[in-house]
């Protein structure tokens, strides 16, 4: 009902029911921040993949570009956008499946590995973050 009303108000301005992205979160109906956020990850996995290639013979500069580049687009993201842990499972997967065996040259990463490698530098760790875990807490820091 509000929508109509909306649209007659300001029929110069595209108005939407179901949200829109606004300064790189999104703001809008659960439905739509699901389908903003699984299209972020889809671009993210893309980034992850061509790391690894990269990493397979240059595994430093994938793990600088990782770190210091790529994995903070999903963090700004975690950060503004509530709710999105359980969305960003699937570059979980990915990350611990894909990115972190070619970094270490190994074939398989157990859970207690990835639990070493998302503490920071300073502990023994590698600072890439378990963004599903982590998700919640960035957004409540925010």
């Amino acid at each position: 009902e509000f929508h109509d009303a909306a649209s007659k108000l300001f029929p110069d301005i595209n108005v939407t029911a179901e949200g829109h992205r606004y300064l790189g979160s999104y703001i809008g109906s659960e439905e739509g921040k699901a389908n903003f956020v699984n299209k972020e990850v889809d671009e993210w996995i893309k980034d992850i993949t061509g790391l690894a290639e990269i990493a397979s013979s240059e595994p430093q500069l994938a793990y600088a570009g990782f770190v210091y580049g790529a994995s903070k687009r999903w963090n700004f993201l975690a950060r503004t956008t509530p709710g999105v842990s359980e969305l960003l499972s699937r570059l979980e997967y990915h990350i611990k499946d894909v990115f972190i065996p070619v970094i270490l040259g190994k074939l398989h990463v157990s859970e207690q590995l990835r639990k070493i490698f998302a503490l920071p530098a300073r502990m023994g760790g590698l600072s890439i973050a378990n963004i599903c875990q982590t998700a919640e807490l960035e957004y409540g820091n925010s």
